[in-house]
């Protein structure tokens, strides 16, 4: 957790500027209330700097230019040997070249300057290779001038959101308005849930109907409906649609007593016929079929499940939402989709524990062991071509067998395995055939931690999302052991968020905060190979619900998580959102710059700005982590990709993105601190960078 970065600390850029792990409250940059950095004169968003920031503006491209022509003439005329240092490493560090004393000077006079003395003694003229060579670096330069440079890019992460109330319990028009938000928002994906008690006949019966659950036909169609609309408004829009095949199950279904929240002892083999269902409805091919002739049978009493999310989602009981029919033909096809949600938290599979002759054991992963066994080999069956993540995992649980089982823990028991990795002989465990599965799904929620701050030494099985190294771990070596099929080597994460307003027990973080710790929480999830999803859990702000639905922190089901508030207003998130920085302190007076762009496929143009205290802000050149050829100012690379870059580090300053809208003009994006690692982890270094030997991390500058 983080309390304080100052980005007007005196201290040089060599320093520790890392604070210690504390609350996240009350973290606040110095610069602007509220975290972000005051922006002074560096322009608003949409708008062309102007003042010291467009003179600074002029000078950035064309001052690096001007500085490179500088160096290849200063070469020319033999006022510097051949040997002059402009290696790839000088390169680096020349942000921006300026003549010093005693030789040429990398960006500003400070404390990191990296000065490339003069030959003392006789003076010889250079060679004529040196003055060939010095006089390419200069037509070189001179080709660039004015010219954004290719990007060495990596396509971003696939962005999924979830917002049920938003999606599935709102009119057409307004589901349709949130999925054009979503798509001009950069999103890829879009999770929509298959509430199981909601869509089946009879939820609220102790004995099961006489239909067949495999046949989307046998179901109320106008059940459907709503989740029907979102699935065809998401093609719509050119999002694609995941469903969860989930909570609640009907009473049938299930040991529970009474109605409501139905999730003890789920029967796998009803589980999976509904599954079934599910996957055949949204095959691409499978129309609704043309209701009866004759007058129309009234609707069911709604259930205890739909009056518990009318509630929620703020629907009056009195005033339903319509939902008309689907557009006629096949509705769209689905590709992917989830089995059950959270397994591991009370709330949606019961019970998490019993107990054991070794101890208390979570039975969670036993129920849905079974019902993963049971849903996979018949969904493939009718449809092979799906994608089926299972898991769900929320991050934390109990440690004392109470409440949620730890997402690791839930693994391992899932597997068959205990905590040395060695197979169960349980009676459960007796007959164990390897899980099934396309991808593990998780969600890696870190309430109010730093993103990069992992799990303490007492909670071991969390998965944070500075834990998914250690998620990523045990899958493979789960896999290698012949307990997981290889593909959930792979990880989805499927639902995240920061929260913005206070919930009983946890500190809320600043609108700022949420906005910086989203892209951050990206770059961590990044640099785990097998992660190939980022989630975002809201698009707008669920308020308080009408009724009591749970005993934990969040007893009205309120989530503070969106990028926009419950009345629609825009957060400082959804400008970082579609294109967001993480600066990181490196070594040697570096900086790493790490940038998320959603701002649609084809290429734009972006730059890196740099303010050193409360001065103007002015573009600063910046260079790939190979080191390999001249910096750059401006960048053009896909808009939906992401893209590291290293820079000089001054004392005292900020950075900022900005991007060339359709009309040229450059938007400035919200300023951003320069972060340092937590002491023990992995400082970012450039490609090729060796880390320092473990006897010389204590003299390490950068910490």
């Amino acid at each position: 957790m983080i309390d304080h970065v100052d980005v007007d600390d005196e201290r040089s850029a060599g320093d520790d500027l890392h604070p210690p792990p504390v609350r996240a409250s009350g973290f606040t940059p110095t610069g602007a209330p509220g975290g972000v950095p005051d922006e002074g004169d560096g322009g608003c968003a949409g708008h062309e700097p102007t003042g010291d920031q467009g003179r600074g503006l002029d000078r950035g491209q064309g001052g690096r230019t001007t500085a490179v022509l500088e160096l290849g003439l200063e070469l020319l005329l033999g006022l510097q040997r051949a040997d002059l240092d402009y290696s790839r490493k000088g390169l680096h560090a020349a942000g921006v070249y300026a003549r010093g004393r005693r030789g040429f000077a990398v960006g500003r006079p400070t404390s990191h300057t990296v000065r490339m003395p003069r030959q003392r003694g006789h003076r010889q003229g250079p060679s004529g290779r040196t003055r060939r060579g010095a006089l390419a670096f200069v037509l070189a330069a001179a080709a660039l001038a004015g010219a954004s440079a290719p990007a060495h890019a990596q396509p971003g992460l696939e962005t999924i959101v979830q917002d049920d109330g938003s999606l599935l319990d709102r009119s057409p028009d307004q589901v349709r308005a949130a999925m054009a938000r979503l798509r001009a928002l950069g999103v890829d994906t879009v999770r929509l849930t298959a509430n199981w008690s909601l869509l089946t006949r009879g939820p609220d019966a102790r004995p099961r109907p006489a239909f067949d659950a495999t046949d989307p036909g046998a179901y109320d169609q106008d059940a459907w409906r709503g989740l029907d609309n979102a699935v065809a408004a998401a093609r719509q829009a050119g999002l694609n649609a995941m469903v969860d095949i989930g909570f609640w199950a009907p009473l049938w279904a299930t040991t529970q007593s009474q109605a409501g929240r139905a999730r003890t002892n789920v029967d796998p083999r009803a589980f999976r016929d509904f599954a079934v269902a599910v996957v055949r409805r949204y095959s691409g091919s499978w129309a609704v079929p043309a209701p009866p002739s004759g007058p129309a049978p009234a609707p069911p009493p709604p259930s205890a499940d739909q009056q518990l999310l009318d509630a929620l989602f703020g629907t009056p009981a009195a005033q339903p939402v319509a939902q008309p029919p689907p557009p006629p033909g096949p509705l769209p096809r689905v590709q992917r989709f989830t089995l059950w949600n959270e397994p591991n938290q009370p709330g949606l599979l019961l019970p998490q524990w019993v107990r054991a002759p070794g101890g208390p054991f979570p039975q969670s992963a036993t129920i849905y062991r079974r019902m993963v066994s049971a849903a996979y080999p018949a969904i493939k069956a009718v449809r092979p071509d799906t994608t089926i993540l299972v898991g769900a995992t929320a991050s934390t649980g109990s440690y004392r067998a109470r409440g949620p089982v730890p997402p690791l823990r839930f693994l391992r028991a899932l597997a068959c395995v205990d905590a040395h990795f060695q197979p169960l002989r349980s009676r459960d465990c007796r007959h164990f055939s390897p899980i099934p599965g396309d991808g593990w799904s998780h969600h890696p929620y870190a309430p109010v931690t730093r993103p990069d701050l992992r799990s303490p030494a007492g909670e071991p099985d969390n998965g944070l999302v500075a834990d998914l190294p250690k998620l990523s771990a045990t899958l493979n070596r789960l896999v290698a052991m012949g307990r997981l099929a290889p593909a959930l080597r792979g990880i989805y994460s499927t639902e995240f968020g920061y929260e913005t307003t206070a919930t009983p027990g946890r500190a809320p973080l600043s609108q700022s905060q949420q906005a910086q710790w989203i892209t951050w929480a990206e770059y961590v999830s990044q640099r785990v190979p097998a992660v190939k999803s980022f989630a975002q859990f809201l698009l707008r702000d669920q308020p308080p619900g009408s009724v009591v639905v749970s005993n934990t922190v969040r007893p009205f089901g309120q989530y503070y998580t969106g990028l926009e508030r419950g009345d629609g207003q825009p957060k400082l998130a959804e400008r970082s959102f579609i294109a967001g920085l993480f600066a990181e302190r490196s070594t040697r007076g570096r900086v790493m710059l790490w940038s998320r762009l959603r701002l649609g496929s084809g290429p734009h143009v972006i730059r890196f700005e740099r303010r050193l205290g409360r001065g103007p802000w002015r573009p600063v050149s910046t260079v790939a982590p190979s080191l390999m050829g001249p910096p750059d100012v401006q960048l053009t690379l896909d808009g939906q990709s992401s893209v590291q870059r290293f820079a000089t580090l001054p004392a005292r300053t900020s950075f900022r993105l900005d991007y060339r809208d359709a009309s040229g003009n450059w938007v400035a994006q919200l300023p951003v601190p320069v972060i340092s690692a937590l002491p023990g982890s992995p400082v970012p270094r450039p490609a090729g960078e060796r880390a320092p030997r473990p006897s010389q991390r204590g003299r390490s500058k950068t910490r």
